[in-house]
């Protein structure tokens, strides 16, 4: 799945490097969205994007009845991990997000550089106030940033007045939604977070913090302190599964210093080393993660109970 401002056939080259590797491999760059409409809210592009994938598995019943993986860049990677919690009949052994905004974004960078202000007017009302603009009722049904837009200067408000990011947190007082959620991503194999380490400089072509990658954040009513997802409420308290992934060593953080957003999805030696051995079905994940987790099979619904 592509990220903001991209389409699948940008995708088309990391999709190549994946046939390469793996001859015999399918492949689908996913076409929904695309260019100014991956603006859209993310309201919409969810159920969407889950249905392009229910008519690409139902036409192709052979090749998909062994399930398959998924992975996404940028935006695409955060759409393509709430996928997996929105989809009750996923069929995802392995998620793979590369720099993907899964704990939201915030930020001068973010408005200047992530091409607002052409995507339509409402956009363009961003420059005049971002932070207090971002959850108006127009912007979260109309712009996916502003689903994304998460003020650590006023945590409570993000959780009341974002329409998108807090659900799929397991933030929001649902709690039948909140386990069903939980429930279908702990029926991932692995899940694996990549992003580049840009050290104290926040921004790292387009996400900002680069922390939100690996689902780190700012500190409530800090916008300098960061938090590491091992001390973040949504872990702490397992609100959608990362500590159950995390224990049972199917959860793969890696932030490798210094790569751009777009090498994930343009440099072949950053793919080669970071996303292609998650994709071998050699490869044992549990030497990537920092748990001793025993052995897992594919389903693992029963984990989160």
């Amino acid at each position: 799945m592509h990220g903001l401002t991209a389409n699948a056939y940008l995708m088309g080259q990391i999709a190549f490097w994946v046939r390469q590797a793996f001859p015999g491999t399918k492949t689908f760059c996913i076409p929904v969205y695309e260019n100014e409409k991956s603006f859209t809210s993310l309201l919409a592009q969810l159920p969407d994007v889950a249905q392009y994938i229910r008519y690409v598995v139902r036409n192709n019943p052979k090749d998909f009845e062994g399930g398959y993986d998924l992975i996404g860049h940028s935006q695409g990677g955060m759409i393509s991990r709430t996928l997996v919690e929105y989809m009750d009949d996923h069929a995802v052994h392995t998620l793979i997000s590369m720099a993907g905004p899964q704990s939201g974004v915030y930020g001068d960078k973010v408005s200047e550089n992530s091409g607002l202000d052409k995507a339509n007017f409402q956009t363009m009302l961003l420059k005049v106030d971002l932070s207090k603009m971002m959850f108006f009722n127009s912007l979260q049904e109309s712009n996916s940033v502003a689903n994304m837009w998460n003020d650590p200067l006023d945590h409570s408000d993000y959780v009341k007045r974002n329409m998108f990011l807090p659900v799929y947190a397991g933030l929001t007082d649902d709690p039948r939604n909140n386990e069903r959620r939980k429930a279908n991503f702990c029926r991932l194999s692995k899940a694996v977070f990549l992003v580049g380490d840009y050290g104290a400089t926040p921004y790292e072509g387009g996400i900002e913090p680069w922390q939100s990658g690996i689902f780190g954040f700012y500190a409530d009513g800090s916008d300098k302190e960061i938090v590491p997802m091992r001390k973040t409420q949504i872990y702490l308290d397992d609100t959608f599964g990362l500590k159950t992934l995390d224990e049972s060593g199917r959860l793969i953080l890696k932030s490798p210093p210094g790569i751009s957003h777009g090498a994930w999805v343009t440099d072949y030696n950053v793919v080669k080393e970071y996303v292609l051995p998650h994709l071998d079905p050699h490869h044992d994940s549990k030497q990537d993660s920092k748990q001793d987790g025993k052995h897992h099979s594919k389903h693992h619904s029963k984990d989160c109970q």
